[in-house]
């Protein structure tokens, strides 16, 4: 157990995935997130009353939360004081605010706030990579009468996961609303950047290309709205000439809006050319696909929070980050997805004990500690909680030898849709 201002605080919207690699690189982690999912509260068997609810002796904790403004309530405070660090990841890093006042209590590792406050401001983004010769999709602030309506999109500046994204309507016509802007819509293929920076000895920020995966949004299979995240495979090959435009566009954003750790960019790729929609400058849901690269190799790095904090403390192994790479790279690699199944029912979907241990029977927790071929489910509702439509339900997870991951991720989903449909109770 540690001592007294050595535990690390987690935020975002979903942290199952960060609270196990925390865990498993020896932090104890308070976790704040919106689900409280069975599985993440399982992990915490040990330290149930931490979590439960009164404070104790200090241990990995999870306490759920309505909103991000709950994590600075007065009955938290005891949790942060105790902390040393905090980092964030899903959602958290649009409310600058409270990363300010939470950035007032303890240290929160990664970017700037100022700095996150600039990178809110998407337009802003998108116009300085413009300026540095980068090819990015036509964004605006408003459409006029003659803009064609079908090529536009209307995004939230803090929105993620695609829940702040809309097609363009006829109301959009000649009105500016802040924080929101336009964007072309840009074909291709969908994929996103796994970035990795930190700072040089001299103090320059560097930036290296830990990987690549391919996003899964608005699928249908899946009960996804159309602009929606719902999965990711990877790692994903990419031809030289694809890769040194992300590995340009990351080093430039890097060093203009000093971005640390571990960190992404959104882009839709198309005829060999890198258009980027989104910066991520937290910890992305791809990133938990490259975890199980961790048990490839025995470095000084243990796991992605491992990694993304000793790069944001400045303690970073670059001769252990390039073992890490080549992990990546061995011979006749596995392919890895995930894919998060929505409720895509007109009313809510309530989990029975009956739904809850047909669920239970599929979770395998040794896939999570495993480099080897397998499958589970994570995320996993708790029995009697009722899920809205439109809502996650839960996480479906792979690692085997196989190209067609999309095939058999949306051959799993409808099992499962299925019999949570068909039975009642």
């Amino acid at each position: 157990m540690k001592s007294l201002n050595e535990g690390l605080i987690i935020v975002g919207s979903s942290v199952r995935a960060w609270l196990q690699s925390g865990r498993r690189a020896g932090f104890d982690v308070a976790a704040f997130d919106f689900f409280a999912d069975w599985d993440t509260l399982d992990m915490l068997a040990p330290c149930r009353e931490s979590f439960a609810g009164e404070a104790g002796a200090f241990g990995s904790s999870l306490r759920r939360i309505a909103s991000f403004g709950d994590l600075l309530d007065p009955k938290h405070e005891q949790i942060i004081n105790r902390c040393r660090e905090a980092l964030i990841c899903g959602g958290f890093e649009s409310h600058v605010d409270l990363v300010d006042s939470l950035s007032a209590r303890i240290a929160v590792l990664g970017t700037d706030k100022g700095q996150l406050r600039r990178i809110r401001d998407r337009p802003g983004v998108f116009k300085f990579l413009r300026q540095n010769g980068f090819a990015i999709p036509e964004t605006k602030l408003k459409l006029g009468a003659s803009d064609d309506r079908s090529v536009w999109l209307r995004k939230e500046c803090g929105s993620s996961g695609g829940q702040g994204v809309r097609a363009a309507c006829a109301m959009d016509v000649g009105v500016v609303k802040a924080d929101d802007y336009f964007q072309a819509r840009v074909p291709g293929t969908s994929v996103s950047a796994v970035f990795l920076s930190y700072r040089a000895q001299w103090g320059d920020v560097k930036t290296l290309l830990f990987g690549v995966t391919h996003q899964i949004v608005g699928d249908p299979q899946l009960g996804a709205s159309e602009f929606q995240y719902c999965g990711s495979i990877g790692p994903m090959e990419v031809s030289h000439e694809i890769s040194d435009q992300i590995k340009a566009i990351g080093g430039c954003l890097a060093c203009e809006f000093e971005i640390l750790g571990l960190w992404g960019v959104d882009f839709m790729v198309s005829e060999n050319v890198v258009m980027p929609v989104d910066v991520n400058p937290r910890l992305t849901a791809s990133m938990e696909l490259f975890e199980w690269t961790f048990f490839k190799v025995k470095p000084g790095i243990r796991s992605i929070v491992d990694l993304h904090v000793k790069a944001c403390r400045g303690q970073l192994d670059v001769t252990e980050f390039a073992n890490l790479k080549r992990a990546i790279s061995f011979t006749n690699r596995l392919v890895e997805g995930k894919a998060i199944l929505f409720h895509r029912g007109k009313q809510a979907l309530g989990i029975s004990p009956e739904k809850f241990t047909l669920i239970q029977r599929m979770f395998d927790s040794s896939f999570f500690d495993s480099a080897e071929p397998g499958f589970s489910v994570a995320d996993i509702p708790n029995s009697g909680q009722s899920i809205e439509p439109g809502h996650p339900i839960l996480t479906i997870r792979m690692r085997m030898k196989c190209h067609r991951m999309l095939a058999r991720l949306h051959r799993q989903a409808a099992e499962i849709a299925g019999f949570l449909e068909d039975r009642r109770g």
